[in-house]
């Protein structure tokens, strides 16, 4: 083709003639579709240099079949959007149908999350209301269980003249000693608010020295079992007494002594 004159029009075709196809990467018609996809991917690509190369370096067979390919590709590539486009939007229909769902299942979780405030405030209020009332019942309960240990107690202080005896009787010193060592720093502490509980603490302390001033003769005569003198002897060692020690270990072998069976002739 010959350069335009000054005088004609200036066409495409002139920019393609007179592009130069140095610059161009190469790309023959027929080729495999990757190098024609590289190519068109390239930074480098210029597509009037391409075109102008194509013009003076292809037949009109080659042109035509490139023609034809790219045809191809183009219908391929708007399918390939239509499909893409239809599934965006058949995606875009489901979130919105998800987002409304999710907004339709929000209004009755909101409202009942709000009735369940409510009933939470109703029962904290309950709760405040109870935990008052047994506050008070709880008082009332530890004093009644206060009350009925002192009766108790009481109880146990009005009958100790007659227990103590009653123990005496029976030969039990030791739980006699222990009833009056329970009960004797309280008799002496509260005997002195009340005249009863003084007189009860005389009287079993005159009672528990006149037992013991009986067991200490006893004792020392050494007269008895065995098991009788080691009561006595532990009911006097917690009443503190003294003056039957020396006697002690004496009194209880002879009564070992007298105990065992004698040897048969």
């Amino acid at each position: 083709p010959r350069p335009p004159s000054p005088t004609q029009p200036h066409s495409a075709y002139d920019d393609l003639a007179s592009s130069s196809p140095a610059a161009q990467p190469s790309f023959a018609p027929g080729s495999s579709s990757t190098s024609l996809d590289a190519l068109l991917d390239s930074p480098d690509f210029v597509p009037l240099t391409h075109a102008a190369t194509l013009l003076k370096t292809s037949t009109f067979s080659d042109l035509l079949t490139l023609c034809t390919d790219l045809h191809s590709s183009s219908l391929s590539l708007d399918s390939t959007m239509q499909t893409l486009v239809y599934e965006n939007y058949s995606k875009f229909l489901s979130a919105t149908d998800d987002v409304s769902q999710i907004g339709r299942s929000t209004g009755p979780a909101l409202k009942s999350m709000s009735g369940l405030l409510t009933s939470i405030k109703s029962v904290g209020s309950s709760s405040a209301s109870i935990e008052s009332e047994l506050s008070a019942l709880r008082l009332s309960v530890k004093d009644k269980v206060l009350l009925l240990s002192g009766l108790r107690g009481l109880s146990d202080v009005l009958s100790l003249p007659d227990d103590i005896r009653s123990d005496v009787d029976k030969g039990l010193y030791c739980n006699a000693v222990d009833r009056w060592m329970r009960h004797k720093g309280a008799l002496k502490e509260y005997g002195e608010r009340f005249e009863a509980l003084k007189t009860i603490g005389d009287k079993c302390e005159k009672f528990i020295e006149e037992v013991g001033e009986r067991l200490k003769i006893s004792f020392q005569s050494g007269e008895g079992s065995v098991r009788w003198l080691l009561e006595v002897g532990s009911a006097l060692k917690k009443l503190g007494l003294t003056g039957w020690e020396a006697s002690y270990s004496s009194s209880v072998s002879r009564a070992w002594s007298d105990s065992r069976p004698s040897p048969a002739s």
